[in-house]
């Protein structure tokens, strides 16, 4: 209760007009969530807060899913709860769907990647000696997401396309790198504003592309466009159950 009401005070103060029960009725807000940069970008702030460094090994904090719902909708109509993911089931996952969040999760796939290995040193020789043929060839199995970029980018577009009129759209996610197979997050951005939208970015700062912090785009979509940084709300983030298990 009292990381709710910390919170709420803030976005009060952050967002006053939102909060306002006499304000005119607003255009309902279509909200889409990249949930592993969310993750990625809260874990990496928690720790930097800590005094941990991004290599060290903890233990996941909780995550509270709720009280990001209460940053991302404001007590705003919304129109649409997206998010895409990967598998496995979550913590996070299940309480989004409690709150009537569509929830897209796909299946990672297996990738090989070199293994680096130190080199050994041969007998009186100042330098490393070459690795033999097995060693050069050695790979790890590693899993990576693919196709969530592509799945959260056609769930904006259907909104920006099949609405009667332009609303707010609320993209949580830093990310503005082309995709895999599309063009990525800031092109349907781009498509949202030449539309009329309004566009909130909802991310941590580690996270943010330069692309959406560049001078000439920031003038160009002054009012259109704003950028809300997590990192002020980090405390308000942590869950109050138990930490995860597993170490990252």
């Amino acid at each position: 209760m009292f990381r709710r009401a910390a919170l709420l005070n803030k976005l009060q103060k952050e967002f006053p007009h939102d909060f306002n029960p006499l304000r005119q009725c607003q255009k309902p807000v279509h909200v889409f969530i990249d949930n592993s940069n969310i993750l990625i970008g809260f874990i990496d702030c928690i720790k930097a807060r800590r005094g941990y460094k991004k290599p060290e090994r903890v233990q996941r904090p909780s995550f509270s899913f709720f009280h990001f719902t209460i940053i991302l909708e404001r007590s705003r109509p919304v129109a649409r709860k997206v998010l895409v993911g990967s598998l496995p089931y979550t913590p996070v996952i299940d309480e989004a769907k409690k709150l009537q969040y569509k929830c897209d999760l796909l299946q990672k796939i297996e990738t090989e990647a070199p293994v680096e290995l130190p080199k050994r040193k041969r007998a009186g020789s100042p330098s490393s000696g070459s690795d033999s043929p097995s060693t050069k060839n050695k790979k790890r199995v590693a899993k990576k997401e693919q196709g969530v970029d592509e799945v959260l980018n056609l769930k904006m577009c259907e909104s920006i396309i099949d609405a009667d009129v332009p609303g707010t759209l609320v993209l949580a996610s830093g990310d503005g790198a082309i995709g895999e197979f599309s063009e990525g997050f800031l092109r349907t951005v781009e498509r949202a504003l030449k539309k009329g939208w309004k566009v909130e970015l909802v991310t941590f700062s580690a996270n943010i592309s330069r692309s959406y912090t560049d001078k000439a785009f920031r003038r160009l979509w002054n009012r259109q466009f704003t950028i809300i940084h997590l990192d002020q709300y980090a405390e308000e983030l942590l869950g109050t159950g138990s930490a995860d298990s597993q170490e990252i």
